[in-house]
């Protein structure tokens, strides 16, 4: 589990909601998606994502 506030994965990577309130995530791309509890989205290498909102992830690699 981890709680970083931004990350950029060195190979494909899977992110697991497991808590959290109010959960955006941005890509350095400019891609912006609001997560649920239990929502899982894929991070590709060398991507930059921050999060905002309290929350508890799972990565998936």
């Amino acid at each position: 589990m981890f709680e970083e506030k931004s990350f950029v994965p060195k190979k494909l990577t899977l992110l697991y909601l497991i808590d959290g309130q109010n959960v955006e995530l941005c890509s350095s791309n400019g891609t912006k998606i609001q997560m649920s509890q239990e929502d899982i989205v894929v991070v590709f290498p060398d991507e930059t994502i921050s999060i905002s909102g309290t929350s508890k992830f799972m990565k998936i690699c």
